[in-house]
């Protein structure tokens, strides 16, 4: 890596973005770096506890009215690279333990993105990586946290197809020749049958059935033909719907048959960063799922 010096620097913070500056024109200092884990370790955020001021996916700009920082550079456990397909559009996400606290960001680093989309058979876990967060312009009143750059990841091996013996003579093909590359919905489409299909009632309730019953994600995967990113994707709505529920439901018409103030006041603190019905979001999801398990 080359060091650049960026001149005339002028402070120019804009909404959640503290660090904002102008600057004249950069200069090559002709200094370089060895881009190397030792080099990152001593760079990453050794400062915060929280990510942007509190645990959830999104800040609110009131929130944000004392703070001083929109970037961190973190080395993080655990992360995970995946698709949730449980969208309109499919998006690229990565959850990772920072601080012993789970997060669920959108990857933004196009070169990653890049990467991933060229060969999905990358997703999946990525040890020993570290990742550039950034707080996104303000969207629909809320600050969303990104994934916006990650660094220290490696191709993973791929098994390779097994060559004919050289005295074996080759077949001509008579299937017609395709230059075009099948785009990232057709290869999820080869690798697991029903991708991109639409959840039916049957299927959510079965899928929730099985998880409760102590399915693992990679045994639902195979028993619902869906990637990774599409089970737990969809295992988080069916969560957050049944807390939602549960919160609105009354105390003359319990959700259980053995309803008690322990049970709603569970309920109240799993839910405690929800902001509003139409936002309702965690990324403790998992233990919810673990409560209604148990109640169920």
């Amino acid at each position: 890596m080359t060091i650049i010096r960026a001149v005339d620097v002028v402070s120019c913070p804009t909404g959640a973005h503290a660090e904002n500056v102008f600057y004249s024109r950069l200069e090559n200092t002709y200094l370089k770096v060895c881009f190397s884990a030792p080099v990152l370790t001593c760079l990453y955020d050794r400062q915060h506890v929280d990510i942007f001021y509190n645990k959830g996916k999104a800040i609110h700009p009131s929130d944000y009215s004392k703070g001083n920082y929109s970037l961190m550079f973190i080395c993080p456990k655990n992360a995970l690279a995946y698709v949730d397909t449980g969208r309109e559009k499919p998006q690229f996400r990565m959850e990772f333990e920072y601080h012993d606290t789970h997060y669920d960001f959108p990857i933004t680093d196009p070169e990653f993105l890049d990467f991933l989309r060229d060969d999905p058979e990358q997703l999946g876990d990525f040890p020993n990586i570290f990742l550039t967060l950034s707080l996104g312009l303000e969207h629909e009143g809320w600050h969303h946290k990104l994934v916006a750059g990650v660094l220290g990841y490696t191709r993973r091996a791929t098994p390779v197809a097994m060559l004919p013996d050289e005295s074996t003579p080759l077949k001509e093909s008579t299937e017609p020749a395709y230059t075009d590359e099948p785009s990232y919905m057709e290869r999820q489409k080869q690798l697991y049958a029903n991708a991109y299909a639409k959840w039916t009632k049957e299927d959510d309730a079965l899928l929730w059935d099985l998880y409760s019953q102590g399915f693992s994600v990679t045994r639902l995967m195979e028993r619902f033909g869906r990637n990774r990113g599409a089970i737990r994707s969809r295992l988080k709505k069916l969560a957050e719907d049944r807390s939602q529920n549960a919160l609105q439901s009354s105390a003359e018409s319990p959700l259980y048959d053995e309803w008690d103030e322990g049970s709603e006041m569970q309920l109240r603190e799993a839910a405690a960063e929800y902001r509003t019905p139409k936002k309702m979001k965690s990324h403790r999801w998992k233990d919810i799922l673990h409560f209604f398990s148990r109640k169920n």
